[in-house]
């Protein structure tokens, strides 16, 4: 089952129509950040969740993955690994280049597939933790 509808998409988004292949998006968008956060609403219903901030910031999550892909176009983490390393914007005489480099080689976050907004909405969920639970003797 779909996290987020066409309808709440337009509702939350604050737009007149869902992308074209919303579905598909919606179906991508779910994948990622099921992996992103360990399939948490995987083994938790959504609409249960005692905390509904947690499940309101993912579905929020959600919405801004499905955005991020209709308006770039990245759709896998193969596309966004082909993606230039840089960018450049020119206003009047002016140049600005931006290039995406780290002392290793190409930065990935730069080129993903995750949107950063996405990942904005889920921190501070604890859908983000990656530590050792306390474990009590």
């Amino acid at each position: 089952m779909a996290y987020v509808t066409q309808d709440e998409y337009i509702q939350a988004m604050h737009v007149v129509d869902a992308p074209d292949g919303f579905d598909r998006l919606e179906a991508r968008a779910e994948d990622y950040l099921d992996d992103l956060t360990r399939n948490y609403y995987r083994y938790h219903e959504l609409a249960d969740d005692r905390f509904p901030l947690r499940a309101t910031r993912f579905k929020r999550a959600i919405m801004r993955q499905i955005e991020y892909m209709a308006t770039s176009g990245i759709t896998s983490q193969d596309q966004a690994s082909r993606q230039e390393a840089s960018e450049q914007q020119v206003m009047g005489r002016t140049t600005v280049t931006k290039t995406y480099q780290t002392a290793g080689g190409l930065d990935t976050t730069a080129m993903s597939v995750i949107s950063a907004d996405a990942i904005a909405a889920l921190s501070g969920t604890g859908l983000l933790y990656r530590g050792i639970p306390y474990a009590r003797y």
